[in-house]
């Protein structure tokens, strides 16, 4: 994906006009990922795809939180249907990424933690600012897509995405970012709200204190750190069924960094009980995450004054050819570590501005947003 071809969808209306609008625009798009994700999901589990939905579908049992904290996103997600031609039911499961990659994880897959995701918020002179490489499977590269979403009252949210998914990250006009890490290590649930629910609902959100009542009330379903930012306010807060718990550094000094190993949550039972089955030599020792953690925090921590141009090569560090921040389509090669889909920087000012890079950031020029 070029940043320059990088779609970018305005939408407004019902939620249910909304999805319908992005389901229209990227119908090709939306169905080509879909053929590829099934191709995926054979190779990386070894299972047929209609075997492995098929136990997700048994597993998962969101709709009931879907419908109580977010009935609006989930019309959204069968106006995309709709839009697109499909059935509702399947896109709707769509939605359920991270909850999908935790049922692998416990049920299916070697015990490999997915370490992916890089993140920061920094409370600078005069200005704060959040970002993060977005690491998903390199299956996404080429249908990644921005939305500027325009609510009633002008209210504006810009949510980074892939076709046919309701959001992944983003940022909005009341100044407040949201950056997002998974962590495996921390207790599921299968009655929980879904990932990307919870990061929709948080760009709605008019303030900081907004989103923290809202993640601290609502029953998660994955193990999810969402690092949020607002002007002289950063706060990274550590997700699972049964805690949030927020990591210190935040709300102490300003300056925060997340990868994808735990840093303050012991909700680990689920985790534990996963690994303690396996050989001593093959438990996972979350070397990629800790790496990733000391290089971006090396930089935008110690490093000073921050800057969007510090901040940028923080994102486009590519210094450890083992460990790298901004993972290209080379060092993801037979690698169950995440491609760089995306590397975005919130610059939290009036107006508040987006920089996104639609790849890895070492790589793909960057482009501006005034968030309005």
């Amino acid at each position: 994906m070029d940043t320059a071809n990088l779609p970018v969808l305005d939408l407004e209306g019902t939620p249910r006009e909304r999805g319908r609008a992005h389901g229209e625009t990227l119908r090709a798009n939306i169905l080509d990922l879909r053929a590829k994700y099934r191709d995926y999901v054979r190779a990386y589990y070894d299972l047929d795809p209609a075997e492995f939905y098929a136990g997700f579908r048994r597993y998962a049992d969101f709709l009931p939180a879907v419908r109580t904290h977010a009935p609006h996103l989930l019309e959204e997600a069968i106006g995309i249907a709709e839009g697109a031609g499909l059935d509702p039911d399947d896109v709707v499961y769509t939605q359920f990424g991270d909850e999908e990659w935790q049922y692998g994880f416990f049920h299916h897959e070697p015990a490999h933690p997915r370490q992916k995701c890089s993140s920061f918020g920094i409370v600078g002179e005069g200005i704060t600012y959040g970002g993060q490489n977005m690491d998903i499977p390199p299956m996404f590269d080429g249908h990644q897509i921005l939305m500027r979403i325009r609510e009633p009252d002008g209210h504006v949210a810009f949510v980074f995405s892939f076709a046919g998914m309701i959001g992944l990250n983003g940022v909005n006009s009341s100044r407040l970012g949201l950056c997002c890490n998974s962590l495996n290590q921390l207790q599921p649930s299968r009655t929980g709200l879904p990932v990307a629910f919870i990061v929709r609902r948080l760009l709605e959100a008019r303030s900081f204190a907004e989103a923290e009542a809202f993640l601290r009330a609502v029953p998660h379903a994955s193990g999810q750190n969402y690092l949020l930012s607002a002007p002289a306010r950063v706060g990274s807060f550590e997700c699972s069924a049964f805690s949030v718990t927020e990591c210190p550094g935040g709300a102490e000094n300003g300056r925060i960094c997340h990868t994808n190993h735990v840093l303050a949550s012991s909700d680990l039972g689920a985790f534990q009980a996963r690994i303690a089955a396996l050989p001593e030599t093959e438990r996972p020792t979350f070397n990629n995450s800790r790496q990733r953690l000391l290089s971006i925090a090396g930089r935008v921590e110690q490093g000073g004054a921050s800057t969007l141009e510090t901040l940028r090569a923080a994102l486009s560090a590519h210094d450890d050819p083992a460990n790298p921040v901004s993972r290209t389509h080379r060092d993801v090669l037979g690698s169950p570590i995440g491609f760089t889909a995306g590397s975005m920087i919130y610059e939290l000012g009036s107006p508040p501005r987006l920089h996104v890079a639609a790849g890895p950031p070492c790589e793909t020029p960057w482009r501006t947003f005034d968030v309005e």
